[in-house]
């Protein structure tokens, strides 16, 4: 049987079909990843921020405005837009701060 397209490289002819993705899929193998779990060691937490801030320091922050508003994450529904979210996580930040000296 005559070839109806003819290559102009003679060893394209050869080359092998690429297989589709839903076969290469289905010939798949689980493979282990190599990573080494470790734990954390609890007296060693904050071990590189430990005693450098004290309360009472400067600490600066910074702030930003949030014009569109965000949904809470416990509404439901259509909220009132005094309830939605209005950009308020600097305030979170530092009261996270605040709590963690």
């Amino acid at each position: 049987m005559d070839r109806v397209i003819v290559p102009k490289i003679k060893s394209a002819a050869n080359c092998p079909i690429p297989m589709c993705q839903s076969c290469q899929l289905s010939r798949a193998r689980l493979r282990k990843p190599k990573v080494a779990k470790s734990k954390a060691i609890p007296d060693n937490a904050g071990a590189l921020s430990r005693d450098q801030y004290c309360t009472g320091d400067f600490v600066s922050l910074d702030q930003y405005i949030v014009k569109t508003p965000g949904r809470l994450p416990t509404g439901y529904g259509k909220e009132s837009y005094t309830n939605m979210f209005h950009g308020g996580e600097t305030v979170n930040a530092k009261m996270a701060f605040e709590e963690w000296l």
